[in-house]
């Protein structure tokens, strides 16, 4: 089982099943489910960083550790502000940050690989993820849909990586 990506399946699982079984659907529900994700991809990434501790590409997990630590800052400064506008373009912006991140990873893995394969699937649903966010931004702010689409979009990336944790390691 791949550790990182089991730890970021739980969270993201965690943070989807608090979403769809919340009864009010606004940006705190939002905040807490994004704070769980960061909670999630913080604790992976340091933990990969740890296990694989002077290997190369260790330094990317000390980026995105970093990057997640400014996000959950960024969600837990928007959930005290009066102006809800700033926790939409959080939930968009994950999907953006996610999509990159996943990017370079991909990119990193040895072509035509599962790890490879798992990475590119994860960049395209943080895309979906930032496009639906842009689209309903702009055709009318409704929190609703944000959040249930971040809550859907945390499901589908909890299932995809339980599966690519779970699934036995390829020889080479």
């Amino acid at each position: 089982m791949r550790i990182h990506q089991a730890i970021q399946a739980t969270t993201a699982l965690a943070a989807g099943i608090f979403i769809t079984f919340s009864q009010v659907h606004d940006s705190s529900t939002a905040i807490i489910g994004l704070l769980v994700l960061c909670a999630g991809w913080l604790a992976a990434s340091v933990v990969t960083a740890v296990r694989n501790f002077g290997e190369p590409g260790t330094s990317v997990h000390i980026v995105v550790a970093g990057g997640t630590i400014l996000m959950a800052i960024l969600a837990i400064l928007t959930a005290n502000s009066p102006i809800y506008f700033g926790t939409w373009l959080l939930l968009a912006h994950w999907g953006f940050y996610g999509a990159v991140i996943e990017a370079i990873f991909a990119k990193q893995a040895p072509a035509k690989t599962p790890a490879r394969r798992d990475h590119l699937i994860s960049m395209a649903l943080g895309l979906g993820l930032y496009l639906s966010q842009a689209i309903i931004m702009i055709a009318g702010n409704d929190p609703v849909s944000q959040v249930g689409f971040f809550g859907a979009y945390a499901v589908i990336i909890g299932v995809h990586l339980g599966i690519a944790a779970a699934s036995p390691a390829v020889a080479k």
